[in-house]
């Protein structure tokens, strides 16, 4: 496993804004949400995964941990879904050295090594599905 540091292109910076308008758009989709929500006195469920099986969806916490953590609450927000959160964070951070220093963390890793990631990924996102299922109601 080797980590690459390389400059980053001018053409990256308009391919990373598409996360960021997907994100602009969830918020707002929360902001209405919470908007009708509170004009109706009735709660609203956005995740139509959960409205469908009844089962909590792998997500289900992150617009209430959003919600928690710009309420003050920063545990809460952990609390709500850690594996969502902590590759959330990570991310973010990715993109902001980015964007300041300008350059790329590029992690080179052989087959064996990409199996084993994602086989812990893997692991790790169904760990926390079972805990979101469990404890986030």
């Amino acid at each position: 496993m080797k980590i690459e540091v390389v400059p980053v292109q001018r053409s990256y910076y308009k391919v990373c804004l598409v996360p960021l308008f997907f994100l602009l758009v969830w918020g707002l989709l929360i902001i209405t949400t919470l908007y009708l929500s509170n004009k109706f006195n009735k709660p609203v469920t956005l995740c139509v995964f959960k409205k469908v099986t009844g089962i909590a969806c792998p997500t289900c916490g992150a617009t209430r941990g959003v919600l928690a953590f710009f309420s003050g609450h920063p545990i809460q927000m952990i609390k709500y879904n850690p594996f969502f959160f902590t590759l959330g964070v990570l991310w973010s951070l990715k993109i902001v050295i980015e964007f300041t220093v300008g350059k790329h963390l590029i992690l080179r890793t052989s087959r064996p090594e990409k199996i084993a990631i994602w086989t812990a990924l893997t692991v790790l996102f169904s760990i926390n599905w079972a805990y979101v299922i469990i404890y986030v109601k």
